[in-house]
C-alpha cells in the first residue's frame, strides 16, 4: 500500500517538473499553472491604517524564471482586467491598480496600471490569466478572515504560505504590519495550515453521458486531463474530460457508456490526478447515478434550528424518503413575506447535489459552525451562499423545486419540550418521515443525550417500530468484569422507548436500594439511547464484586411513571 502510494506521489512529482521546466529558460514563455500568485489584496483601504486609501492586487512570481505579461488578464469576479505587457522578475512582486491609483503606489514597488479595479468588501473570486486565457493562479478572498479587530477596514490579507498556494481558509491572514499592507513585498507569516489530503466528494450527472467530480480542494491542472484518471466501477469510464472548472476544485467528463435510471455506480480517481503540491487525491470511491427530479414529498423537512447558540448558526435538515436519487440542484429553501405571500427562496446547491435514498441534508449558511456545536456528517453538510431570515419564535419552513412547493412546516417555540430551561440550541426534530408535516405531535425536541440536535443524522426522536414486550431495556450481558483486560469491562444497556420527549433516571443501587451510582437523573430521552456503567462508584472507587440493581425509570408530562429494575453482576477473572 505505502509503495503503490510512493509510486504514485513520485510520477506526479515527475510530471510537474517535466511540463514545469521544458521550455522554462525564456522569459516569453506561457507560464504555468501557480508561477505567478496573488500573494496579498488590500480589498477594504478604509479607514486608513498607515498606506494609501486605494485598492491593490499583489503578484508574485515563485517560477524562478523571469515572465513576460504580455496578453495576461486579472478577471475580478467576470469582469476580466488587462495587464500591461510587463516582465515580472523571479522572486519579485508587482502591483495591480487602477490607473488613477498608481502614483499612490509607485513608493512601495513596480505598479502596472489596470483601466480600473473595484474588489468586493466581503468575497470575491480573483483569476489570474496569461496570454492564451490559460488560469495561472485562482482564489475567493472572504472578509471573515480577517481578524476582528481588522474587519472595519485599512489592513490587507496576504497570503502566509506561498508554497502552498492552494490552501485557502488558514493560508490568509490580516496583515502583520503597522501600515495594514505590505505592497511589493512579501512577508512569510508563521503556521501555515497545511491542507488535508484531497478527495472527491460527490458526482453529480448532468445527464446521460456527462458528470461533474466535486472535489474537498483545488486540483492541479497540469494532472486533470488524462482520462485514465476516471474510473467507474473499477475500469477507464471517461471518454474525455470537457473542463477543469474555474475554482480548479471540480471537472467535467463525458462518460464512455450513457447512464441508466435507477442504476447506481462507483467512480473512483487514480493517478495522475494530484492536488497543487502534487499529492495524489485519496482513491475512495464514490457512488453516483443518472439524477431525477424530486416530486411532491419525495424531499420532507425533517429537523429545524431556528434558534442557534450564541455564535452557532440556523440550518434546515432535509431527507430523502423515496426510492429515487434526487437532484437538489433546483431546490429552493423559502418562506413566507411579511404579507403573507410566498417568497421565491434561497438557492440550495447550483451546481447540483445528489441525495440517495434514505439519505440526510442539512442546508445551512456555515457547515463549520453547526459542526462545532454538534455531532454532524460533514459529507451531509450543504453550505448555502444566502440563507432565509427564519424568526426564532416561529414561522414557515418551505421547499421549493422549480415554482412547486414540495413541502410545508409550521413551527412554533411551544412545540418544544416544555421543562426545557432554554430552547437556544435546541432543535425541532421530526419524529417520523412517514406521518404528515404539518401534525404537531409528529414533531419534537432534540435530546440531551445527544447534544440537542442531530444535523445530517438520523433523529434522536426518530420513532422505532421494533420495540418489543420485553420492555424497554436490552443487555449484551448482565454480568462485567470493569477489569481493563479489553473483555466485558462495562455495562452496556440500550433502551428503545415508545414515544419521544420523555425523561428519565438511572442508577445502580445495592440489592437494598440504596444508591450507589447516578447513570442519569431527569434527562431528555431519545427513543433509542444507551446507558453505560464501567464499574465505578459516586464516591469514586470500583464497585466490590456481587449483585447490584439498576433501576431505570422514565415518565412523560402528564405524569405518567413507567419503572424497571434488573439485576446485574460484577464479576472479577481470575
Amino acid at each position: 500500500m505505502e509503495i503503490n502510494r510512493f509510486g504514485r506521489v513520485l510520477f506526479c512529482t515527475l510530471f510537474f517538473a517535466f511540463v514545469f521546466f521544458s521550455g522554462s529558460v525564456s522569459e516569453f514563455l506561457y507560464a504555468q499553472p501557480l508561477s505567478v500568485v496573488i500573494s496579498e489584496v488590500m480589498y477594504k483601504p478604509g479607514p486608513v491604517v498607515g498606506l494609501p486609501e486605494v485598492e491593490y492586487v499583489e503578484l508574485y512570481n515563485r517560477s524562478g524564471v523571469p515572465i513576460r505579461m504580455e496578453g495576461w488578464q486579472l478577471k475580478v469576479g467576470n469582469s476580466s482586467k488587462a495587464i500591461p505587457a510587463v516582465t515580472l522578475q523571479a522572486a519579485t512582486c508587482l502591483l495591480l491598480a487602477a490607473k488613477s491609483d498608481t502614483a499612490a503606489l509607485s513608493a512601495y514597488g513596480a505598479v502596472a496600471a489596470l483601466p480600473s479595479l473595484s474588489l468586493n468588501n466581503s468575497s470575491q473570486t480573483l483569476s489570474l490569466l496569461d496570454g492564451s486565457g490559460e488560469t495561472v493562479f485562482t482564489f475567493t478572498y472572504r472578509h471573515e478572515w480577517q481578524e476582528a479587530a481588522k474587519q472595519t477596514g485599512g489592513w490587507s490579507l496576504e497570503m502566509a504560505d506561498l508554497a502552498h498556494p492552494c490552501i485557502e481558509k488558514g493560508n490568509w491572514r490580516s496583515s502583520g504590519d503597522l501600515s495594514g499592507g505590505t505592497p511589493g513585498r512579501v512577508v512569510v507569516q508563521d503556521g501555515a495550515v497545511r491542507a488535508a489530503p484531497l478527495r472527491l466528494l460527490r458526482v453529480v450527472s448532468t445527464d446521460s453521458l456527462e458528470v461533474r467530480l466535486f472535489f474537498s480542494g483545488k486540483l492541479h491542472p497540469a494532472y486533470v486531463r488524462s482520462t485514465s484518471a476516471y474510473l467507474v466501477d473499477g475500469r477507464p469510464g471517461a471518454d474525455s474530460v470537457m473542463e477543469l472548472c474555474p475554482d480548479w476544485c471540480s471537472v467535467r467528463l463525458h462518460l464512455l457508456q450513457p447512464l441508466q435510471p435507477k442504476e447506481l455506480h462507483e467512480m473512483q480517481v487514480a493517478a495522475p490526478l494530484c492536488d497543487c503540491d502534487s499529492q495524489p487525491v485519496v482513491s475512495e470511491p464514490v457512488r453516483f447515478g443518472l439524477l431525477e427530479q424530486p416530486d411532491s414529498l419525495d424531499l420532507v423537512i425533517n429537523e429545524v434550528l431556528s434558534h442557534p447558540k450564541a455564535g452557532g448558526v440556523p440550518f434546515v435538515e432535509i431527507y430523502n424518503r423515496s426510492d429515487k436519487l434526487l437532484d437538489l440542484k433546483q431546490l429552493r429553501l423559502s418562506t413566507v413575506k411579511s404579507d403573507g405571500s410566498l417568497d421565491t427562496g434561497k438557492r440550495v446547491a447550483a451546481d447540483g447535489w445528489p441525495l440517495f435514498p434514505g439519505e440526510y441534508a442539512c442546508l445551512c449558511k456555515d457547515a463549520e459552525k453547526v459542526c462545532l456545536h454538534y455531532s454532524c456528517a460533514a459529507d451531509n453538510m450543504v453550505e448555502m451562499p444566502a440563507f432565509p431570515s427564519y424568526a426564532q419564535g416561529g414561522g414557515r419552513v418551505i421547499l421549493l423545486e422549480r415554482g412547486r412547493v414540495l413541502d410545508d412546516f409550521t413551527y412554533s417555540e411551544n412545540m418544544h419540550y416544555p421543562l426545557l430551561a432554554s430552547n437556544a440550541g435546541v432543535s425541532l426534530e421530526r419524529i417520523s418521515p412517514e406521518v404528515a408535516t404539518q401534525l404537531e405531535d409528529n414533531w419534537s425536541s432534540a435530546a440531551s443525550s445527544v447534544g440537542y440536535a442531530t444535523p445530517g443524522l438520523a433523529n434522536s426522536c426518530l420513532t422505532l417500530s421494533d420495540v418489543t414486550d420485553n420492555g424497554p431495556l436490552q443487555f449484551e450481558s448482565t454480568i462485567f468484569s470493569p477489569d481493563g483486560d479489553g473483555y466485558m469491562d462495562q455495562l452496556v444497556v440500550r433502551y428503545m422507548l415508545p414515544e419521544p420527549s420523555l425523561r428519565g433516571s438511572a442508577w445502580i443501587c445495592r440489592p437494598d436500594g440504596v444508591p450507589l451510582r447516578c447513570l442519569m437523573n431527569n434527562g431528555l430521552l431519545a427513543t433509542e439511547g444507551m446507558l453505560v456503567w464501567d464499574g465505578v462508584l459516586d464516591n469514586g472507587t470500583l464497585a466490590p464484586t456481587g449483585a447490584y440493581v439498576l433501576l431505570f425509570e422514565y415518565w412523560s408530562l402528564s405524569g405518567k411513571v413507567k419503572r424497571y429494575r434488573k439485576v446485574v453482576t460484577v464479576a472479577r477473572r481470575w
